[in-house]
Parts: C-alpha cells; structure tokens; sequence
C-alpha cells in the first residue's frame, strides 16, 4: 500500500515539504518494486536521498536553533540504523516489503508531522 502525502505532513517549510515527497515517492517504488534488481535500485536511491535530506534537515535546524536538536539527530540516525538493517535482512522474504512498509509508515506519520513540524512551527 502506497503512503501519500497529505496536509498533516507541512513542516512549513517548502524545500523540506519537497524532499519529503521525494522520499515518499522513493518508498513507494521500493514497496511496488517487482523484481531483485529494481529493489536494489530503489533502496540505494531511497538511502541516497535520506542521507541527503538529513544532512540539509539537519545543517537547518542547527542555523535556527532547532529545539531539542539533539534529540531529534538521534531519531535520523536510529532511522538509519532500523533502514539498514532492515536492508542488510532478505530483500526477497514474504516479510520484508510489510516490514519494510511498516518502519516507513510510522515515519511518514509520526516523525514528520510530530517532531519536524512541531520544531519547525516553534522556531
């Protein structure tokens, strides 16, 4: 099942707002990936671009005085780590798309629309 963006997900900011859909974009073909080499493919992508926006995320929340910056780096990288072990799991097994689906959906809806948005409409 897709994830879609949706009001609730505005951080307030537009380049953030945009590369948040990317990444949605990117989970989606991750999820409707049809053989090993596409899934590849779209995983590598999908770590690329979340390396990317953590790092911009990040280098803006430091310039604005973030609160609770600290906090809110270790929740990215404890979503790496779960992202790459997931990864380093079998790409092929009957539980790895819904696992996968599952870690990318409570980002989707708790991550971004409570911690970004919360920090991003108080500072």
């Amino acid at each position: 099942m897709p994830i879609e963006w949706n009001d609730s997900y505005d951080v307030g900011d537009i380049q953030l707002n945009h590369q948040h859909r990317r990444l949605f974009a990117l989970v989606n073909r991750v999820l409707s990936a049809s053989d090993g080499a596409e899934l590849r493919d779209c995983v590598a992508q999908l770590f690329d671009s979340i390396d990317e926006h953590f790092d911009y995320e990040e280098g803006l929340m430091r310039r604005a005085g973030f609160p609770d910056y600290e906090e809110h780096v270790q929740a990215h990288q404890l979503l790496k780590a779960r992202l790459h072990a997931l990864s380093d799991g079998d790409a092929y097994s009957d539980g790895y798309k819904s696992q996968f689906e599952a870690l990318v959906t409570d980002w989707a809806v708790s991550h971004i629309p409570h911690e970004d948005a919360r920090g991003w409409r108080t500072t």
